[in-house]
């Protein structure tokens, strides 16, 4: 185990070790790192498209939406991110 690991930490790996989940430390930061690489890539997608449509909104290129219409694309888009 790497020393500095915070506590809660240590535990969690030892914890995944101790399922079975991953048969190495290696192999379970290697798959962290991974999560995070693609977790920052939705995350930049997002945070682009946020702007784009403040964008929008400032050039006045937006349309009124019902609340309805929101809900269902705030579905939309929750969909996606899963």
């Amino acid at each position: 185990m790497h020393p500095a690991y915070p506590p809660e930490l240590l535990r969690f790996v030892q914890q995944e070790l101790a399922s079975g989940a991953y048969t190495s430390e290696d192999e379970l930061l290697l798959d962290g790192v991974r999560l995070l690489c693609q977790l920052k890539l939705r995350y930049d997608q997002l945070r682009a498209e946020v702007s784009h449509a403040i964008a929008q909104a400032d050039r006045g290129e937006t349309a009124p939406m019902d609340i309805e219409a929101i809900k269902s694309e705030g579905r939309r888009l929750l969909a996606h991110v899963g």
